[in-house]
């Protein structure tokens, strides 16, 4: 019966040993994790994934395609979109030209009247003079009444024709009395072009939608990191917010730990800890503490002592020279 018993006792002072010199049952320690960050890829709408172009262990980049939704239906949408633009652009310039037909139009007509009045200047002038000189001769009677007074009625029409355009020139009517170029000014030429001008804006608006909406079927990375998880395959469909990639990072030597309520105060920036990888005869390294979460919080599942039964305590953040790269999510004890 004793000789059973010294092994067993000699069991389980090893087992004590190992237990209390690695924090298993010491207050002092707790169970911290080598940080990881993940970030889940879903897409913003439903579809048919057609392909996964990562697999697992890959380092990426942000931006790194990582999957592809079917975007057939998307891309027909663009194409459209890109059509109604291209009519839409082609009427504005058509009508751009209407317009500058009408303006061109317009100098013209201004121009004509322009030369008749001073066409009608200037033969008003000439009337004015030979009237006077049939008058003189009238008087000597050397040409007839008659020649007279068809001078004179040629002198009035002429007198009427350039009244009237002085008039219209005084009141700038007619486009007289103005530049040539604000005939048509640029404000109603504007206005003429506003809504072809608004339906070329409203369909770029449109292309530019129907593009970012194919762009978003190819979902992408969004932080540098290692592809932990592709938990979607080809032909499924996803919904949207699904997951279908993820992408975890994290700090070299960064290790999370929580304490529980009651012994929050242990901790503060710049403290001394040790951490210990959870493995027979390892051995500790120096860390100190980086940041302390100023709130209590619900501790994680796998960082509780009793799993199903919820805690709470502080976040804190610590920093070290571990002998190997740390796996992210790797358990290890904290001493404190």
């Amino acid at each position: 019966m004793v000789r059973s018993a010294g092994p067993l006792m000699a069991l389980a002072a090893v087992g004590l040993f190992w237990g209390f010199g690695h924090g298993r049952w010491s207050s002092a320690s707790v169970t911290g994790f080598a940080e990881a960050i993940d970030h889940p890829v879903a897409p913003l709408e439903a579809g048919r994934l057609v392909e996964v172009m990562v697999h697992l262990g890959q380092e990426v980049k942000a931006g790194t395609p990582l999957a592809r939704l079917d975007a057939e239906e998307l891309t027909r949408k663009q194409e459209g979109a890109a059509i109604a633009l291209r009519e839409a652009e082609a009427a504005l310039e058509a009508e751009e030209m209407v317009q500058k037909a009408a303006v061109a139009r317009a100098e013209l007509l201004v121009l004509r009247l322009e030369n008749a009045q001073n066409q009608n200047r200037a033969q008003l002038a000439e009337a004015e003079q030979q009237v006077a000189r049939l008058s003189a001769l009238a008087d000597q009677q050397l040409v007839t009444t008659g020649l007279l007074e068809q001078s004179r009625l040629r002198r009035a029409g002429l007198a009427a024709s350039v009244a009237t355009l002085d008039q219209a020139r005084k009141q700038r009517q007619a486009g007289l009395g103005k530049t040539l170029k604000e005939t048509v000014t640029a404000e109603e030429v504007a206005t003429r072009l506003a809504p072809y001008r608004e339906a070329v804006h409203l369909r770029e608006l449109t292309l530019t939608s129907a593009r970012a909406a194919v762009e978003r079927t190819t979902l992408r990375a969004a932080a540098d990191g290692i592809v932990s998880a592709v938990v979607h395959l080809p032909g499924d469909v996803v919904a949207a917010g699904a997951e279908v990639v993820r992408v975890t990072s994290g700090r070299p030597g960064v290790v999370i730990c929580w304490l529980p309520e009651r012994e929050a105060g242990r901790a503060w920036p710049g403290k001394a800890v040790k951490l210990r990888e959870k493995r027979l005869l390892a051995r500790s390294f120096d860390a100190h503490v980086v940041d302390v979460s100023p709130v209590i919080e619900e501790i994680p599942v796998r960082a509780r002592d009793a799993l199903n039964v919820p805690a709470w305590g502080r976040r804190v953040v610590m920093a070290g020279e571990p002998p190997r790269a740390l796996i992210w999510g790797e358990a290890l004890h904290v001493d404190l």
